[in-house]
């Protein structure tokens, strides 16, 4: 069913709206989302190939190449809203710098940048200290803007941690970590939005929101959720940081992802991802996802890992 009372209040209010990195994980929930709200996006992918991960109506296509100047330069016309998702990879202030010129040059007023509490101090990690950069650089660029950073995604547990032989193995010891479920964000973003009643009156104007869950778990508090609800016992081992470096050479080819996670790990491990906030509860109105509720919406994908 789809709400118009949000429809008609964004598309009265916004103009059009493009989304960047909408084949990626938190992107197409983001473009399902606004699809079910009747509102129109123009969802740039890097590939048209990849234009079966986006089969959604109200969603306008467009390649957008990061490394292809008439690409953005086109994906950028006719746009008043960004949501700003860029690539972990090791170009990713020069795309995003890139795209927010292009976009001032094009009559862009306003960007939503999503970022990662890495971001928030100089130290944070290689990829938040990425996140950092770009977030200074819209601070200077004459546009308004709203930066979301959020924590780590449940969604890597389907597609980075996943459940080998009933376990959990990772380098994290005991540290709680805070995941936060990527519809979550889609959520987020979208009553950001929705709130939004022009940029002279935009209660969320410059600000910076962190986002988390309503809970941070260790391993081994989420190894028990994992057995409680799937009806296995899945445990955690707590691996060395070298023989998680091992496993990801056999899974990521590049060497600067491998640091970046690397990285990543120890900063979990260090108990520094454990932040939590009710950000999100006070902006939606909504209780965040929990790690069960996540569990069992996709226990299916889970149980395939535990055969």
């Amino acid at each position: 069913m789809v709400d118009t009372q949000y429809s008609k209040s964004m598309a009265n209010t916004n103009g059009k709206i493009l989304l960047t990195g909408a084949s990626g994980t938190i992107g197409k929930e983001i473009a399902k989302l606004f699809s079910f709200k009747n509102i129109s996006i123009r969802a740039g992918i890097h590939s048209l190939n990849k234009l079966n991960n986006i089969n959604e109506q109200k969603i306008e296509i467009i390649e957008l190449d990061y490394f292809n100047i008439p690409t953005i330069v086109n994906s950028v016309k006719n746009i008043q809203t960004i949501i700003l998702i860029t690539p972990n990879i090791p170009e990713q202030v020069e795309i995003a710098t890139t795209i927010i010129d292009y976009a001032k040059d094009a009559g862009v007023e306003y960007i939503i940048k999503l970022s990662s509490t890495g971001a928030a101090k100089e130290i944070g990690t290689l990829v938040g200290r990425l996140h950092r950069i770009v977030e200074r650089y819209i601070f200077c660029s004459g546009l308004d803007y709203t930066i979301i950073r959020s924590t780590a995604l449940m969604q890597n547990f389907i597609n980075m941690y996943s459940i080998t032989n009933n376990k959990i193995a990772l380098p994290w010891s005991n540290s709680k970590v805070s995941f936060i479920n990527s519809k979550d964000i889609a959520n987020f973003i979208f009553n950001i939005l929705n709130t939004k009643s022009s940029i002279s009156r935009n209660e969320h104007s410059k600000k910076i929101y962190t986002i988390t869950s309503s809970e941070s778990l260790n391993l081994y508090e989420i190894a028990e959720i994992f057995s409680s609800i799937i009806g296995k016992r899945i445990i955690y081992e707590d691996i060395s940081l070298e023989n998680a470096k091992n496993q990801l050479k056999s899974l990521v080819k590049s060497d600067w992802e491998i640091n970046a996670i690397m990285e990543l790990f120890e900063y979990f491990k260090k108990g520094s991802n454990a932040i939590l906030t009710n950000t999100y509860e006070e902006v939606t109105k909504q209780k965040p996802t929990t790690f069960a509720e996540f569990v069992k919406t996709n226990i299916e994908k889970f149980k395939l890992f535990t055969r």
